[in-house]
C-alpha cells in the first residue's frame, strides 16, 4: 500500500477525528522523507521520538525539521542589539534545552534515540531567524513524501504532544495530496518548492542556520552506535498515551526541580566566595531559580534577603517564579 492509497480528508480537526491515528501514523507508515517546520524548538519536540519514528528510520526514513529558537518575552523585548545577539541568546536557550533534556532520567531513553538520530544523519535540524525584526518563525507545515507520491498539511498544529494528541489542543490542518489533480497538485507542489528554498536558506526574510554545534556535540555524547542499538520497547510513546504528559509535568513540579550540573556549580563557587558574588548565567540557562535554590537555604538559616528588581517586567518574574515554586518562607 502506497500513501495515494491511502483515504485522507481534506480537513482534520481534534475531536471530529484523531489526527495521529487517522492521519500522521498511516502517512508516515507510507513515507520515505518526513520534512516539517514548526513554531518553536524545545523539549518536547523529542518526546514523539518513539517508535514510530524509529521504525521509520530503519525503514530508511529521513526527518528535516526547521523551527524558530524559544525565547523569553524578556528575551524577545531586549532583541534591539541586532541579529548576532539574536543568534548568541537562541544558541544559549538551545544549549540550555539540551541539557535539560539530558538531565530528565524519565525521558532519557527517548534522548539518546533522538541522539543517535541526529549522530547518524537520519534527523536533521535547523533553526528559523526572522531579519530584522522582533517576531519568530511561527510557521507549521509539513510533508510526507513515498515514492513518486507526497501529503502535504498546513494548519495550527505545532510538533509537540499537545498539538497531536486528542487530549491536547483544539487543532486543525487542511491535507494536500500530489496525486489529486488540481489545487491539490498544484499546492502540494508549491509546499514543495518553499521547504527546498527554507531549506536552503533562500527565503530572503528569513535566516537558516544548522543547529548550534555545542549542543549538538553535547546531545550526541549520549548517542547509540546504530539504530539497531535502539530498545523500542525502553521508549515513551507519547503518541499512545493518555494523561503521560501532565504526569510528567506534575513530576517536575516547580518544588521538585533540582539545580543542573551549571546551577550546582555557581552555587558551589558562590559558597566559596563567602557568599558573594555575581551569577553570570545565558539567557534562559535558569539564573532565577539558581538564585532562588540559594535564597531557599539562606532564609531556613533565618537569614533576610532583599530582591531588587530594575524594571516591572522582572518585578513581575521574580514574583511569578517565587509564588510558583512554593517558597512560602519569602515574603513578597
Amino acid at each position: 500500500m502506497s500513501l495515494s492509497e491511502l483515504i485522507l480528508k481534506e480537513e482534520y480537526r481534534t475531536g471530529e477525528a484523531n489526527l495521529v491515528k487517522d492521519f500522521y501514523l498511516p502517512c508516515l507508515n507510507k513515507s520515505e522523507i518526513y520534512q516539517r517546520s514548526v513554531g518553536y524548538f524545545s523539549s518536547t519536540i523529542f518526546l514523539l521520538i518513539g517508535p514510530e519514528i524509529i521504525n521509520f528510520a530503519k525503514r530508511g526514513g529521513k526527518i528535516q525539521l526547521v523551527c524558530s529558537p524559544s525565547l523569553s518575552a524578556a528575551d524577545i523585548d531586549a532583541l534591539d542589539q541586532g541579529y548576532d545577539c539574536d543568534v548568541h541568546k537562541a544558541n544559549q536557550e538551545i544549549l540550555h534545552t539540551v541539557d535539560t533534556l539530558l538531565s530528565d532520567g524519565k525521558a532519557i531513553k527517548n534522548t539518546e534515540a533522538l541522539a543517535t538520530l541526529i549522530k547518524l544523519k537520519i534527523m536533521e535540524v535547523k533553526i528559523a531567524f526572522r531579519k530584522n525584526s522582533a517576531g519568530i518563525y511561527h510557521e507549521k507545515l509539513g510533508i510526507l513524501t513515498g515514492g513518486n507520491c507526497s501529503v502535504s498539511f498546513k494548519g495550527s498544529v505545532n510538533e509537540t504532544w499537545s498539538g497531536w494528541h486528542e487530549r491536547g489542543n483544539y487543532e486543525s490542518q487542511d491535507v494536500f495530496c500530489s496525486w489529486k489533480n488540481g489545487r491539490d497538485e498544484c499546492q502540494v507542489k508549491r509546499h514543495n518548492q518553499y521547504f527546498k528554498r527554507l531549506w536552503s536558506n533562500q527565503i530572503e526574510e528569513l535566516e537558516i542556520i544548522d543547529f548550534p554545534s555545542v549542543a549538538k556535540n553535547r546531545l550526541e555524547e549520549r548517542a547509540l552506535n546504530s539504530i539497531d542499538e535502539i530498545a523500542l520497547e525502553a521508549l515513551t510513546d507519547y503518541f499512545s498515551i493518555g494523561n503521560e504528559q501532565e504526569k510528567k509535568k506534575t513530576s517536575n513540579s516547580p518544588n521538585k526541580r533540582s539545580p543542573l550540573p551549571h546551577q550546582k556549580e555557581a552555587l558551589e563557587a558562590w559558597k566559596n566566595q563567602g557568599y558573594k558574588g555575581i551569577f553570570e548565567h545565558a539567557t534562559g540557562s535558569g539564573k532565577t531559580f539558581t538564585a532562588l535554590t540559594a535564597l531557599k537555604d539562606h532564609l531556613a538559616e533565618d537569614g533576610v534577603a532583599i530582591v531588587l528588581a530594575h524594571d516591572r517586567l522582572l518585578h513581575k518574574q521574580w514574583a511569578e517564579e517565587i509564588n510558583t515554586r512554593g517558597y512560602d518562607t519569602l515574603s513578597w
